[in-house]
């Protein structure tokens, strides 16, 4: 009776590694690429076009030494779009840290109304981005780092008024 226990045992091991392969391996079909790759920014600083500090955003935090909001004139909005803003990324110590530069990572912004407004970008633009007024209003949108299906990073809400 001890070598039946035995056997069961070891057949109930085999099993028990099959099912922690199985799950490791659908785990990482589902983002193919090493755990090396991806990008883990603590912040962003977004520059307006004139390379100034615009927003800042630290620790899931909007530096309220900066602008809180964006605030669009939509009369003054040249073919609906805003001016450019630059994405700047900030490491674990608050200082700039480089931007990736594969074509596998993309800027996202979503917002919260798709009415009001929606994410412009001109070809070659990989951190840069105009917002698109679509209309007069109020929403907020997150600006996110998508890697392979996913999203690496995203701020807190951020509120856009065009008016």
């Amino acid at each position: 009776m001890k070598l039946n226990n035995l056997l069961r045992l070891k057949g109930f091991s085999v099993v028990i590694l099959i099912a922690i392969f199985s799950i490791f391996a659908t785990s990482c079909e589902k983002h193919p690429h090493s755990h090396e790759e991806h990008f883990e920014p603590v912040g962003i600083v977004v520059k307006d076009a004139t390379k100034g500090i615009f927003m800042k955003i630290f620790e899931g935090k909007i530096d309220t030494n900066y602008n809180k909001e964006v605030v669009l004139n939509f009369d003054e909005l040249k073919d609906s779009e805003s001016d450019e803003y630059e994405i700047e990324f900030l490491g674990k110590d608050g200082k700039e840290i480089a931007n990736p530069t594969s074509s596998s990572y993309k800027l996202e912004l979503v917002f919260a109304d798709k009415t009001i407004a929606e994410l412009y970008q001109h070809d070659g633009e990989q951190w840069a981005f105009h917002i698109k007024a679509l209309k007069k209003g109020e929403t907020t949108f997150e600006i996110k780092v998508l890697h392979a299906g996913h999203s690496d990073f995203k701020t807190p809400s951020i509120k856009l008024n065009i008016k």
